[in-house]
């Protein structure tokens, strides 16, 4: 019966050895996955501030009637499509005015471009701006990396919000 009893015991206490180790494997893997997830907001979170800082340079070039720097930040099939700087700011002027001129501008989401198997390292930002007749639109930044890692503008689509002027 002692037997017995030693042998129910150990069972028990490697039993509880066992749970233990499990739990704190648990606890372990979670707070990897949680230190994970930190890091990859805190990248998402250094891109985001990346591509709102190239978005705004090239609004302020637009501003200062600064074609060269304007174009240089515009993704080489862009460059390509329209050949040269003045092509480029002529293009901007005559269609993309509230982008030109902004007088508000107000960042929203920062959104992966494709899923996350393609993992396309590509993002779109959503920028509200007011242009200066009071137009509000919804811009959508095509965001993507020059082949030196540089974050270039690769396309910008507005869309009319209905709202009153901000």
């Amino acid at each position: 019966m002692r037997m017995k009893n030693r042998i129910f015991a150990t069972f028990r206490t490697l039993s509880l050895l066992v749970a233990m180790l499990i739990l704190s494997n648990a606890i372990g893997f979670s707070a990897l996955a949680k230190a994970t997830e930190r890091a990859d907001n805190a990248d998402v979170a250094e891109i985001q501030t990346d591509i709102q800082a190239v978005i705004l340079k090239q609004i302020d070039a637009f501003k200062q009637d600064d074609a060269h720097t304007a174009f240089a930040i515009a993704a080489p099939e862009i460059q390509q499509r329209f050949g040269s700087s003045a092509m480029f700011m002529q293009m901007v002027r005559q269609g993309y005015a509230t982008v030109y001129r902004p007088r508000y501008i107000e960042f929203g989401p920062l959104v992966p471009y494709g899923t996350a198997s393609e993992n396309t390292g590509r993002f779109v930002q959503h920028v509200v701006l007011e242009g200066a007749d009071g137009e509000v639109m919804m811009a959508v930044y095509a965001m993507q990396k020059d082949e030196v890692g540089n974050w270039r503008i690769a396309g910008c689509n507005l869309t009319p919000l209905q709202r009153e002027s901000l």
